[in-house]
């Protein structure tokens, strides 16, 4: 094969990568391989391990079931919930962007998780690194 015919079969294979859709992932499945769990927001920093949290799996997945409409979640505090928010919010601006609102209580919550919890995340998920803009206040 000729050097140039060799540059024109290299360029067609990158081409084909980037245009190829991404593999298709459970949120559980990108949360194991991609988040990382930042140093002021969790008492572990380190890479996500959902088997440490395994009841977590139903939840995180069940969101990527077209057939589930609502998702109840009944449980006692400090089990995790938050965290299976985060990762669900990382799946879907990593995996499958797609407008997302995240509601809380009040104005000072809504602050207080962004800056104290889904900022960290952003910062320290590489795969997240610069797809969120900063927030404007």
């Amino acid at each position: 094969m000729s050097d140039q015919a060799e540059k024109l079969a290299q360029a067609a294979t990158r081409t084909l990568r980037r245009m190829s859709p991404p593999p298709r992932l459970t949120t559980s499945e990108w949360a194991d391989a991609e988040r990382r769990l930042s140093p002021e927001a969790s008492a572990e920093a380190g890479w996500w391990n959902t088997d440490r949290a395994a009841y977590q799996r139903g939840i995180m997945d069940c969101i990527n079931d077209p057939a589930i409409e609502n998702i109840v979640i009944m449980s006692a505090a400090q089990i995790g919930k938050t965290e299976i928010l985060l990762n669900i919010l990382g799946y879907y601006i990593s995996h499958d962007p797609s407008p997302i609102l995240v509601l809380q209580p009040t104005l000072s919550m809504a602050q207080a998780f962004s800056k104290d919890r889904l900022a960290p995340m952003l910062r320290d998920t590489p795969c997240l690194a610069g797809k969120v803009k900063d927030p404007r206040s």
